[in-house]
């Protein structure tokens, strides 16, 4: 879980409506990223320091492989390559 002491800003990227995520938009130092080109908001990806994946989102695994951070990606969808 999130430190929830507030030294830590979250940015949420999102095609969803931020009314479908009213719970989580309840923490703090949490916002919604949106009225951007997709391309901006690959290069803001890129540049985070932390991601956590969408398991079927290959928009977030190209900012993944684009920038220098850590991911969070959940297991059944790592591709062993061999």
């Amino acid at each position: 879980m999130r430190n929830t002491n507030g030294n830590k800003k979250v940015s949420v990227f999102t095609d969803g409506y931020k009314k479908e995520f009213q719970l989580i938009f309840s923490l703090p130092n949490l916002e919604l990223v949106e009225g951007n080109s997709d391309i901006v908001d690959l290069i803001l990806l890129s540049m985070s320091e932390t991601m956590i994946l969408s398991a079927g989102s290959t928009f977030s695994y190209w900012a993944a492989f684009l920038g220098e951070g850590e991911f969070i990606q959940h297991p059944d969808h790592i591709i062993q390559i061999r």
